[in-house]
């Protein structure tokens, strides 16, 4: 082809300008960054445009056939006459019609920048940015911010207003008020706006005036006041001073005591102890000794009334100097730490064992955890603890373990076996789902696809037959009918045009049939074909059509005519008929001309081989080629009979007007100019599309356009980007930063803000401009105004009204509650304030004060802006407008300064008392001042219940329901009941009203000690109970299987078998069981008693929740599952054998075989087949030539006369044979075949080698035969038989292949899949968007979309993308474009479309599913958690002891009277009672003190509120309950044992002592001799005769008369005295 001079020389210019050089030496690529789809900011853009187009139709013409009419010229002669016959032909007509095409385009506000890819800068135009924002794209626009705000504005294009007040009051000290675009500061009253704006100077009232003081102003923050010297006193109106007379006018101003002198008048004010007269010597001060050195205290002092209260912080106690500061020692007390306690000055610390760590109420100490029980051990699953100590990470089923052995990736399922799917596997997260392809629906089983029978629905579509097939189905018509191509309706067959219908005369087509008709005097045969003469008695002229009427039986008239055709009227003996326009022809002018004929009657032969039935114009015989023309090369006109009138390059000119058709850029006579200015394309006859103020014209040939310097774009509509400038903008600037580039020079220019300038950039625009550098003109002069009431904004132009005007002609105020410019703001005025128009300050109305004025004037304020100060006393209320006083019932006067009058009463002292005689009535209320506990007029009736006293004003403080006297207030208490205010239970042993019951319950006969297990009675029924776990008369039976609690009255909840603790009710639980009630079978990894054992099972071995033992999945074995199968062994405990051949392996779990490379088949007994190598056999051998490839590795072994990895190379020049390894032995070291090593190459084949075949065109030896073959033919390079070429076929090769067949007599098959066109030459598949592949059978991977599957989806969260178009389809729960955002709260499932039903809780986007927030429950979250369960989905136990109630959300034990502790486990200790153990008993005789109540449990002998009484005499035992049975002898307290008197004993001390005892129940023995007699009392001895001392062992001895004894010698006596 020829390329013209002037288009070559255009070529270096638009390489130039297509790539230029930076300044900084970079390449920028102006114009060749195409815009696609999916890129950011890109979006479609439809275009509509109008074509002429030809359009198939079906016309018809009449044809005249000869023929033999009967009786024409005699009754037995016949003649030959021609009878008209209507053709149909197929044809085309000249249709408009509208064809649109998408575009990529910019989204509106966004441009595209040269080198990006998609439109990441936002379109600076004026009006993008509001409020003065200036339009500087930063370099990567991450964001939406595509406007810089000035101060005051913000949002993506400063569209808010920056409420600064917002952010620390703005740095305003007092009040900050907001404006648009700014703020102001204000101050309260009394004080006024300092110079700096913010904060706020003290007005010094007292300057102006004296502040109205008739003597003293002392000036104060915010205000001031008035002060009278010491003998005067400050008036009411807070002003003036006035003289005290005496202490009876207002107390003579004094706020504590007043004394008069001597004579009445006025002596001096005097302060109550603790205070101090202060300097206007009338009020009093508080004396504050704390000012002191601290009042001596060591660390805090209060003023208690002038006297120093020394307090201590906390952790300390008071000393007893009352003055420093002791720590307590909180260790030596009960201080709930569960280990160890250390003390520390002011307070104390928990501690814990080793081993432990401090739980979060710094009380109690937990185990330290480790492993899987921290953090889930950093497993993203699941994580199991090993026996080492350590802990592994596993995933759920359709996971894999990562690298780094914690996280989970989902299992990509459809790589296996395509996850047993029958046609399409789609991976899921954690799954897969099976999809079928189109005309297939999914089976019940998930996997399986079945066909859809497409025709059991609406037939299909099918007008008359629809046939299911395989994945599809087709529609077919009904005999005498044609399918149409839409492929479903059916056109009628007119068989009259095919051989006559086989009629042999005529042929009248009906719908679905034809029927054959006879002449005049012939009738049909019985064939219903031939037609027979008629009898000779049939009258032939009797037959002859009326006039008007026509047809062989005169069927039809001349109203049947169509296309135009009118009907002739003939004279006697003739037949009317239709005569046609010119074009048509048939018996009712209903034919087309056929083909090759036209005019009327279509007499005329075409001049070409496809000419206009009506005018004989050619038409163009290819639809394909319309384009070039109707015309043959060298001809144009109506009959493309006239020579071009120029002569053409290609001797094709135009088939209209006869001249050059100029290529592409070129006009003219010879096609020798160039396209003028704006103008492109075929003979220049496009205009450019560019805008001419910032282009100098477009491409001749492609009208793309060329943008003056400082523009860019399609259409050079967009200026420069910020920091680019030149022609295509392809230039850089190198301006420092805050400077501004030039687009056009590149110039550097200091870069003010829109809408100012200076050297500074602090000028605002002059009046009438604006812009950057204020070099843009405003338009608001032009629109007329009077007193010029519309201006422009120096920033963005815009024209507006000044504040408060608004209108076309800014001539009108603002409408109420509007302000500002155009009166676009509403006020936010209230209380009746009137609104500023221009800035929407509010201007209060009196009684009001604030920025809006919805602030009510403080107490003691009134008037406008609350500046005036009330003068009501008495508790008045002023009223804030005009500051009139509201006095309160039982005063009056202006100022509310008088007491009702006796007998008057209530508001403004207008009612009158109605009391009975002699009694007042409080001046407020009326109400009559009765004695106490009584009301009323008469004072009749009696206080209501609850209060008591005078007036009845007195509230009881009585408690348990006791009664309160109306009178005194004293409490009558209820049974059960006693004390000051009935708020302590009766003394131990006693019940009933006043206590006064003695209790009955059976005791133990072990009454020397406290007993824990006696029965203790109620304090108000007297009813006995027993302590929890107890029951029996004597309360020592333990509770029975099944029951708990006091008295054994609870019911054990215990499920499965578990035990229950007989006092707390807890169970414990079987192995395999844990819960509160053991109702829950241990989790997985759990086993044992309460399911306190961890499992030691390994790689998903299951583990036996009661005896721990592991049963392994398939594959694994061992005690824990700790061992891969041997080889050779796969399924549950390894018990199977593989059936495996040629060395391969087994699947571990499924038993199947993993061949080894080279081998197939089940049991891997098949070698690979031929063509296939490699694992699986799934590798292509590439070896050529006939090569042998090894099944295994895939080598290629080359057969003689090749070499090379693929075995696709011939032996070097000179060697030939097997391996290339035999030298060639030809003359003049010629070369020879590679293959046989002859000197010749055989027949068809030539080079070096004799491996290539002859050129084209030549064949045979040596390749010297030329070829002889059509243009569509290729000659054999041995034979020379000439052969189609690829895609070609018939006789002359001048046929093209049918859909669905290619190459060579096109005698292959297409194998394209899912809609895919096949190459008629090569049989290469030309795929549709979604799929890839040689035979386009491999769909897009699920991330991508569109042709080639080369667009790249960006949908999230599992949404899967179209093939097509790559649009989302979000899985339930998500919704947006891209599925990137979450259902909105309320809102689940696929769209988001389902409503949720949660009441306390919220939903499952995906499912709608509940969760319930903490302590709820149900399907809705409706109910709350039942007793003894809390937290998520109440799954929690409580673990609180004494039947305590359990917070439903945290868990937290609400104890209950009695009981502490963070689980309510502990009872109070000895000495404490009540609420959390707050309150501290205080019995004796070491009685123990009921937790709950605080009742001092009196030990047996003791009795009273404090067991400090013995019992009364004739009592004893618990509560004293007993009486003693000794008759007149008492009896000891405790176990009511006769106390007997000395020298008496027995059960009731009925007996003296027996002789030798004496004492206190005879217990002594007596120590009398020598039959002396004992005292039973005393014990003293009263000796026999004879016999002395207090034991009688003195012998009383006669001096005179002593005996001898008869075994002493006769000298003893002498002896002795020797």
């Amino acid at each position: 082809m020829r390329i013209p001079e002037n288009l070559l020389s255009l070529i270096p210019i638009l390489l130039l300008q297509l790539v230029q050089k930076t300044s900084g030496g970079e390449l920028v690529d102006v114009q060749l960054q195409e815009l696609r789809l999916g890129q950011r900011n890109v979006c479609p853009h439809e275009e509509v445009e109008i074509v002429t187009l030809k359009e198939p139709c079906v016309q018809a013409y009449t044809k005249y056939v000869r023929s033999r009419k009967p009786g024409c010229n005699g009754k037995f002669q016949s003649c030959a006459v021609r009878q008209p016959k209507t053709i149909y032909f197929h044809t085309y007509k000249k249709v408009n019609r509208t064809r649109r095409h998408t575009i990529a385009e910019c989204c509106p506000g966004w441009v595209h920048r040269p080198g990006e890819a998609g439109c990441q800068r936002a379109n600076c135009s004026s009006d993008l940015c509001h409020n003065g924002g200036t339009c500087v794209p930063s370099e990567h626009n991450d964001n939406e911010q595509v406007c810089e705000c000035p101060p005051g504005f913000t949002g993506a294009k400063c569209q808010y207003d920056i409420n600064e007040c917002m952010a620390n009051n703005a740095g305003c000290e007092h009040e900050c008020v907001n404006t648009i675009g700014t703020f102001y500061c204000r101050c309260w009253p009394g004080f006024e706006l300092a110079t700096d704006g913010n904060t706020c100077t003290d007005i010094d009232e007292c300057a102006t005036a004296n502040g109205g003081c008739s003597e003293r102003c002392v000036n104060t923050a915010g205000g001031f006041r008035c002060d009278c010297p010491s003998d005067l006193y400050l008036h009411s109106d807070g002003r003036t001073c006035g003289k005290v007379t005496s202490c009876s006018v207002d107390n003579g101003g004094c706020d504590h005591d007043c004394e008069d002198d001597a004579n009445g008048e006025f002596y001096r004010c005097r302060c109550r102890p603790g205070f101090k007269l202060s300097e206007n010597k009338r009020s009093c001060q508080a004396i504050d000794p704390c000012l002191d050195d601290n009042g001596k205290c060591q660390h805090h002092c209060t003023n208690n009334n002038g006297r120093v209260q020394c307090q201590c912080y906390p952790g300390f106690h008071l000393s007893y100097d009352r003055r420093s500061c002791v720590d307590i020692d909180e260790c030596s007390k009960n201080n709930g730490c569960e280990h160890y306690c250390e003390n520390i000055k002011g307070t104390y610390r928990c501690k814990c064992r080793e081993g432990y760590q401090l739980g979060r109420d710094g009380r109690t100490c937990e185990e330290m955890l480790g492993g899987c029980q921290v953090g889930n051990g950093g497993c993203q699953h699941d994580c199991y603890d090993q026996p080492d100590g350590g802990h592994v990470c596993k995933c759920r089923q359709g996971y894999v373990l990562a690298d780094d052995q914690k996280l989970c990736h989902d299992q990509n399922e459809c790589n296996n076996n395509n996850g047993d799917c029958d046609q399409i596997c789609v991976n899921l997260a954690g799954s897969h789902e099976c999809q079928c392809k189109p005309g297939f629906r999914l089976m019940m089983d998930g996997r399986g696809c079945e066909d859809i029978s497409e025709c059991s629905s609406n037939n299909g579509g099918c007008e008359q037959i629809c046939s299911n097939q395989e994945g599809g189905y087709m529609c077919s018509c009904e005999p005498g009918f044609e399918l149409s191509e839409d492929g479903h309706s059916c056109h009628d067959i007119n068989e009259c045009l095919i051989n006559n219908g086989g009629c042999a005369q005529l042929c009248k087509n009906r719908k679905g049939s034809r029927r054959c008709q006879c002449f005049a005097g012939y009738v049909l045969a019985h064939d219903e074909k031939s037609c027979v003469a008629a009898s000779e008695s049939v009258d032939i002229l009797s037959n002859e059509c009326p006039n008007g009427f026509f047809g062989s039986t005169c069927q039809l008239s001349c109203s049947d005519c169509q296309n135009g055709g009118k009907c002739s009227m003939r004279g006697a003996g003739l037949l009317s008929k239709c005569d046609c326009p010119s074009g048509y022809t048939g018996e009712k002018c209903e034919q087309i001309c056929p083909n090759g004929l036209w005019g009327v009657d279509c007499a005329h032969k075409c001049s070409c081989k496809l000419c206009d039935p009506t005018t004989g114009s050619c038409r163009c015989e290819d639809p394909e080629r319309c384009s070039d023309g109707p015309c043959p090369d060298g001809y144009y006109g109506s009959q493309c009979n006239l020579k071009c009138r120029m002569d053409c390059l290609n001797g094709r000119c135009d088939p209209i007007f006869g001249y050059c058709t100029c290529p592409d850029g070129l006009y003219g006579q010879n096609c020798e100019k160039s396209c003028p200015n704006f103008t492109f394309g075929k003979n220049c006859r496009f205009p450019c599309k560019c805008a001419r103020e910032h282009s100098e014209g477009c491409d001749e040939i492609t009208g793309k356009c060329r943008c003056k310097p400082g523009y860019y774009g399609h259409h050079c509509k967009r200026m420069c980007s910020p920091g680019l400038y030149g022609p295509g903008c392809a230039r850089k600037c190198s301006c420092p930063a805050g400077v501004r580039c030039d687009p056009v020079t590149g110039d550097c220019t200091k870069k003010c803000p829109a809408g100012y300038q200076g050297n500074l950039c602090d000028q605002p625009c002059p009046a009438g401009y604006f812009g950057y550098d204020c070099d843009r003109k405003c338009q608001c002069d032009d629109v007329e105004s009077p007193h010029r009431t519309k201006v422009c904004h120096h920033v963005t132009g815009t024209c507006t009204c000044l504040p408060g005007k608004t209108g076309p002609l800014c001539d009108q105020s603002c409408a109420m509650n509007t302000y500002g410019p155009n009166c676009a703001h509403t006020c936010s005025c209230v209380n009746g304030a009137k609104c500023d128009e221009r800035d929407g300050s509010c201007h209060c109305t009196p009684g009001f004060y604030g920025a809006t004025c919805s602030e009510v004037c403080p107490t003691g304020r009134f008037g406008i802006d609350c500046m005036q100060l009330c003068k009501c006393q008495n508790g008045a209320i002023c009223d804030p407008k005009d500051g009139s006083c509201e006095c309160s019932p039982g005063w009056n006067g202006k100022k509310c300064e008088k007491a009702c009058a006796l007998g008057t009463f209530g508001k403004d002292c207008s009612r009158k008392c109605d009391c009975a005689d002699g009694m007042h009535c409080d001046p407020s209320d009326g109400e009559c001042i009765c004695p106490p506990g009584k009301k009323g007029h008469k004072c009749e009736e009696t206080c209501e219940h609850g209060l008591f006293g005078a007036g009845c004003k007195g509230i009881c403080s009585c408690q348990n329901g006791g009664v309160c006297d109306s009178i005194t207030g004293s409490c009558e208490c209820r049974a059960g009941w006693r004390g000051k205010k009935c708020d302590r239970p009766c003394p131990d042993g006693r019940f009933g009203e006043g206590c006064n019951a003695i209790c009955d319950c059976t005791t133990s006969n072990d009454t020397s000690t406290y007993n824990p297990f006696v029965a203790r009675c109620d304090h108000v029924t007297g009813e006995c109970r027993c302590p929890a776990g107890w029951t029996g008369p004597d309360c020592q039976t333990s509770c029975p299987l099944g029951r708990h609690g006091e008295g054994c009255r609870h019911s054990c909840q215990c499920s499965n078998g578990a035990s229950c603790d007989r006092v707390t009710g807890f169970c414990d639980c079987p192995s395999g069981f844990m819960g509160k009630n053991c109702e829950s079978e241990c989790p997985a990894g759990l086993w044992g008693s309460n399911c306190m054992k961890h499992c030691l099972c390994m790689h998903g071995g299951e583990c036996n929740k009661e005896t721990g033992d592991c049963e392994c999945v398939d594959g694994w074995t061992g005690p824990s599952c700790e061992f891969l199968c041997p080889f050779g062994q796969f399924g549950r405990n390894c018990a199977q054998r593989c059936n495996c051949k040629n060395g391969a392996s087994c699947d571990r779990k499924t038993g199947r075989c993993e061949c080894l490379p080279g081998w197939s088949g089940e049991h891997c007994e098949k070698p690979c087949a031929s063509g296939h190598y490699g694992a699986k056999c799934e590798e292509t051998c590439e070896c050529e030539n006939g090569a042998i490839c090894d099944p295994i590795s895939g080598h290629c072994s080359c057969q003689p006369g090749w070499r090379g990895k693929k075995c696709n190379r011939p032996c070097l020049k000179g060697y030939y044979g097997k391996h290339c390894s035999q030298s060639c032995r030809c003359a003049n070291s010629k070369s020879c075949d590679h293959i046989s090593g002859r000197c010749q190459c055989p027949k068809g084949y030539a080079g070096h080698s004799c491996t290539e075949l002859c050129p084209e065109g030549t064949y045979g030896e040596s390749c010297s035969h030329k070829c002889d073959c059509g243009h569509n033919s290729l000659c054999d390079a041995i034979s020379g038989k000439c052969f189609c070429k690829p895609g070609h076929s018939g006789p002359d090769c001048k046929s093209g292949c049918v859909q669905g067949r290619f190459g060579p007599d096109c005698n292959q098959l297409c194998s394209c899949e899912n809609g895919g066109v096949c190459d008629s030459s090569s049989g290469s598949c030309v795929c549709p968007p979604g799929y890839i592949g040689t035979k386009c059978e491999i769909a897009c991977q699920s991330d991508r979309f569109g042709p080639t599957c080369e667009k790249i989806c960006n949908c999230e969260n599992g949404g899967t993308c179209d093939r097509l178009t790559g649009q989302c389809r979000c899985l339930p729960g998500f919704t947006g474009m891209t599925c990137n955002q979450v259902c909105p709260d309320g809102r689940y499932g696929a769209g988001c479309k389902e409503k949720c039903r949660c009441v306390n809780g919220h939903c499952n986007p995906t499912n709608g599913e509940c969760k319930c927030n903490l302590g709820f429950t149900g399907p809705s979250c409706e109910q709350s958690c039942p007793s003894g369960k809390y937290g998520l989905n109440c799954t929690l136990d409580c673990e609180c002891h004494g039947q305590a109630r359990c917070d439903p959300v945290q868990g937290c034990c609400d104890c209950p009277p009695g009981r502490y502790g963070s689980r309510c486990q502990f009872s109070c200790p000895n000495g404490f009672y009540g609420w959390y153990c707050s309150q501290s008993c205080s019995c004796q005789n070491g009685a123990h003190c009921d937790g709950a109540d605080g009742r001092c449990l009196c030990p047996a002998g003791f009795q009273g509120d404090k067991c400090e009484q013995k019992c009364t005499e004739g009592t004893f035992g618990p509560a004293c309950s007993q009486n003693c049975n000794c008759g007149k002898f008492k009896c000891d307290t405790t176990n009511g044992k006769c106390i007997c008197p000395v020298g008496r004993h027995g059960p009731l001390c009925e007996e003296e002592c027996r002789a030798g005892r004496y004492g206190e129940s005879c217990m002594n023995k007596c120590q009398c001799f020598n039959g002396a007699s004992c005292d039973p009392k005393t014990g003293q001895c009263t000796c026999s005769p004879g016999w002395l001392g207090p034991t009688c062992q003195v012998e009383m001895l006669d001096p005179n008369n002593i005996a001898n004894r008869g075994d002493l010698p006769e000298d003893w006596e002498w002896r002795k005295k020797r």
